[in-house]
């Protein structure tokens, strides 16, 4: 019995390995060197890290919780978004699903290949998309971007139990020729539901009641934006994009989180914002 077990632990660990990577679990603990802007005169820039996940992924827990330090460490200048995809989120066996057709658009469009990774406003760094999901990987591409300056200032309307429509409205704060585009996604916090973890030995590593946050739920615009800034345009202008909302009724409305965001011809968000619904 003892040989059968240890070939079915060779067998299974090799699976992992070859597949899911190992994320130090105490990565997420270390304090970091993450340096905030201190002139607020200035409009910088916020950012959008992905995490591609699965529930299936145990050792994704660990780069959860790292993504939510740094989000924390900047004061909410780095957004986070999961998406489940790939082969750790097909619903066996524990029939949790959160895959959508969306995410699944955008985790082959970036070629992913591993979990846990991740992907900073959809721009190349250090010449890939992807991210090993440790901090030495995201910290300098995070401490960059959020101490620049940005020229777009988003403002995302209120959003209510009973509202069907979301306002996001995008003031230039530089003049110039722009060619840009609004998105807005949709996702939810506080999903209690399954998920492997191996930092847990018991039942099998399996978490039955684990806090999965930042689901990507769905794409209000076109997955990577729409057409809505262009031309010449001068210091101080407002584009104003409405978009109808539409919502799945398994979603928790209370937990919802909506993400707007500019992005750029090369489907490049170069700012971001989060509204939490709050209601």
């Amino acid at each position: 019995m003892k040989i059968k077990q240890l070939i079915l632990t060779l067998i299974l660990s090799i699976i992992l390995f070859t597949s899911c990577d190992k994320i130090d679990p105490y990565d997420s603990k270390k304090g970091g060197s993450v340096i905030e802007p201190t002139d607020t005169t200035k409009n910088y820039s916020n950012l959008l890290l992905i995490e591609f996940t699965g529930y299936k992924c145990g050792y994704c827990p660990p780069a959860a919780e790292l993504a939510y330090q740094f989000h924390n460490e900047t004061n909410g200048k780095v957004i986070v978004m999961a998406i489940h995809e790939g082969n750790f989120a097909t619903p066996k066996p524990k029939n949790v699903d959160f895959q959508t057709s969306e995410g699944q658009t955008i985790h082959n469009l970036l070629s992913v290949s591993s979990y846990p990774s991740g992907c900073i406003n959809y721009k190349v760094f250090n010449e890939s998309k992807i991210f090993e999901f440790t901090r030495p990987a995201l910290e300098p591409t995070i401490n960059k971007i959020i101490q620049e300056e940005n020229p777009f200032k988003i403002i995302l309307d209120t959003i209510r139990d009973n509202t069907t429509k979301a306002k996001v409205t995008v003031e230039l704060v530089k003049a110039g020729n722009y060619n840009h585009k609004i998105g807005l996604y949709i996702v939810e916090d506080s999903i209690i539901a399954f998920q492997l973890d191996y930092r847990i030995v018991e039942n099998g590593s399996w978490v039955e009641f684990y806090p999965h946050k930042g689901v990507f739920r769905k794409s209000v615009s076109s997955i990577l934006g729409d057409n809505a800034i262009s031309g010449n345009l001068t210091k101080g202008t407002k584009i104003e994009k409405e978009f109808n909302l539409s919502f799945d009724p398994k979603w928790n409305k209370k937990h919802l989180r909506y993400i707007a965001f500019v992005a750029n011809q090369n489907n490049e968000i170069e700012q971001v914002i989060e509204l939490k619904q709050g209601k």
